[in-house]
């Protein structure tokens, strides 16, 4: 049986999991706190994207608040040894957008900050996937990245400086001008954040604008 997504009540909300009820049936979906927490609030109306996921003893619904979320899942665990569980905690730490500036950059040290992810599996995953995430519409592909980049700061003096300007070249390599990049890290920096956090930040400021 393949499932898309459930619409339905979400009736609980757990670390591991959560539960939508749709026409008198709970359906538990694995979805960790992270994901989870893009949908609306117990008792409201939800829709979560599914992926049924078949294992010598048992079936599991992973669930997902949105499509590329999914897309992502599920070209995770084409990755040899990438099973649903790591391909899960990499969604609880990256967006889709995000991952796919840390593997067109090989970043391998950035993708191990997901619970489970060892620098073999990252590694692994970027040479697996680097040509699939080109294509995925994630992320802009920018010829000029480069010099696009020059123009976004001076050279930095302090780490502040320095993570503001990692995190406006991930927006550029992500496909925003520079001066837009420039702008929304302004609006959105906050230092007590990790530049992770803070390109989230970025990008979820540009939505709202």
């Amino acid at each position: 049986m393949i499932y898309s997504y459930f619409k339905g009540t979400l009736t609980e909300r757990t670390e591991e999991f959560v539960v939508i009820e749709c026409a008198g049936v709970g359906y538990v979906l694995q979805m960790g706190p992270g994901l989870s927490s893009n949908l609306p609030a117990l008792g409201e109306e939800a829709m979560v994207y599914a992926y049924l996921h078949f294992s010598q003893d048992r079936q599991q619904l992973f669930g997902f608040p949105d499509r590329e979320s999914k897309r992502l899942f599920e070209l995770l665990i084409t990755v040899n040894s990438i099973g649903p569980k790591a391909a899960q905690a990499i969604l609880e730490e990256y967006t889709p957008w995000s991952f796919a500036f840390h593997v067109m950059q090989g970043d391998w040290k950035a993708l191990t900050n997901a619970k489970g992810i060892g620098k073999k599996g990252a590694e692994r995953i970027i040479v697996d996937l680097k040509d699939k995430v080109k294509k995925s519409g994630w992320v802009k592909e920018d010829e000029h990245f480069e010099s696009n980049v020059s123009e976004t700061e001076d050279t930095p003096t302090t780490q502040t400086e320095q993570d503001k300007l990692d995190i406006v070249e991930g927006l550029i390599f992500l496909g925003y001008p520079p001066h837009e990049a420039k702008e929304l890290v302004k609006k959105s920096f906050d230092p007590e954040k990790s530049i992770e956090e803070n390109l989230r930040r970025a990008m979820a400021s540009a939505r709202i604008v």
